[in-house]
């Protein structure tokens, strides 16, 4: 819809400075929020109460934004690392994942160390290795993704159904977020934020 100038920014008819619209954002982790190379902020960064973008510190690696990865400790999980950890439909019978990584050299050093496997999903999912219907990485988007049957209480449900509580299956990731990584693999990613350069790994 079209809006005068000023609605935008203040709820109309109010005497205030409130923002039209509001939102929060919550970043689980250490992950760091992203920018891209056309702005100054974060691209999901959260508003404060009086309308104004809050600036993230980000970290370059040569010319790919990334987090410090150096003071990653022993405790450090999926969550920590990944830009995007989520779960949706795939249709009313499936849940699709997805993990996803800014920089390059993190993407590698986690599809090396196979942590993300059909056998994890299996594990986490209480699932048989054949109702994994999916598992693998796309190196273009350096993200690994895996597919499997929505279930409940051990039954294929679809979308939807009786006593459903999580319709659009944006939910299901959660048990991801906890997955811890192997001393060799925490080693090899705090080697990276000890890089200046990532040509010169």
């Amino acid at each position: 819809m079209e809006l005068k100038p000023g609605e935008e920014s203040t709820a109309p008819n109010l005497k205030t400075n409130a923002p039209l619209f509001r939102w929060r954002t919550q970043h689980i982790g250490n992950a760091v929020v992203l920018a891209d190379n056309n702005t100054e902020h974060a691209g999901t960064a959260p508003v404060n109460g009086h309308g104004e973008v809050q600036k993230t510190p980000v970290v370059k690696l040569g010319n790919e934004v990334t987090q410090d990865l150096r003071s990653l400790p022993a405790h450090a999980t999926l969550a920590d690392v990944a830009s995007v950890l989520r779960s949706k439909n795939s249709g009313p019978f499936e849940i699709t994942f997805d993990v996803m990584f800014e920089n390059e050299h993190v993407y590698r050093i986690i599809k090396e160390s196979q942590m993300l496997s059909s056998k994890l999903m299996e594990n986490l999912y209480e699932l048989k290795p054949e109702e994994i219907l999916w598992c693998g990485w796309f190196d273009q988007a350096r993200a690994w993704k895996a597919t499997i049957p929505r279930k409940r209480h051990g039954m294929s449900m679809a979308g939807g159904g009786f006593m459903e509580n999580d319709i659009h299956g944006s939910q299901q990731y959660v048990p991801l977020l906890d997955i811890k990584f192997p001393e060799e693999t925490l080693g090899r990613l705090r080697q990276v934020g000890e890089v200046a350069h990532p040509a010169s790994l």
